[in-house]
C-alpha cells in the first residue's frame, strides 16, 4: 500500500500520541490506579465502579478541582454503601455507629434478643398446644376403651 507524505505524516505523529500514552499516560494511570486502592480500600474488589472506572474518570477531569471533587464523590458513594450495609435486620435501622457491645453482628443486640423471645413464645405455645392435644387424644383413648367395656357388660333388656 502506498501513502502519500501526509498520510505519512498522519501514521507518524499517531504512533507518537501511542508512544506517548504508553510511556507516559499508563504510567500514570497505574500511579492513579495505585493511590486510589489506597485511600479507599473498598474500591479495590469490584467491577462495575472500581477503581478502573473511577481512574478513568480522574484521568478525564478538566481541572484539579474537579479531580478533588471526583475523590470526594468516591468517598462519599463508599461511605453511603457502608452505612447501608450496618442495618439491623429486625428494626431496619442503622447500626454503624453503634458500640460493638451492643451488636450482634450487624443487629441491636436488643432486637435480636425481643426476637429470639418472640421465637422461644411461639415454639412454647407450640409446644402446649402439642401437649394439649396429646392429653386430649388420651382422654379420648380411655372414653373409648370404657365405652367398648360399658357395651360388652351391657345387657339389653328383655320385655
Amino acid at each position: 500500500m502506498k501513502l502519500t507524505l501526509e498520510e505519512m505524516a498522519i501514521v507518524k505523529y499517531a504512533r507518537a500520541i501511542r508512544n506517548i500514552q504508553k510511556n507516559q499516560v499508563e504510567l500514570y494511570e497505574k500511579m492513579i490506579h495505585e493511590e486510589l486502592g489506597k485511600s479507599i480500600p473498598s474500591l479495590k474488589n469490584k467491577e462495575e465502579n472500581g477503581i478502573v472506572d473511577w481512574t478513568c474518570d480522574i484521568m478525564n477531569c478538566e481541572s484539579d478541582n474537579d479531580v478533588v471533587d471526583t475523590i470526594q464523590r468516591i468517598k462519599k458513594i463508599e461511605r453511603e454503601k457502608i452505612m447501608n450495609d450496618w442495618t439491623c435486620r429486625y428494626c431496619g435501622k442503622n447500626t454503624y455507629d453503634v458500640e460493638c457491645d451492643y451488636l450482634t453482628g450487624t443487629d441491636h443486640l436488643s432486637c435480636a434478643l425481643e426476637n429470639e423471645n418472640k421465637t422461644n413464645m411461639t415454639l412454647n405455645n407450640v409446644d402446649q398446644l402439642k401437649n394439649q392435644l396429646t392429653r386430649m387424644q388420651d382422654y379420648i383413648t380411655q372414653l373409648e376403651s370404657r365405652l367398648s367395656q360399658l357395651e360388652t357388660r351391657y345387657e339389653e333388656p328383655t320385655n
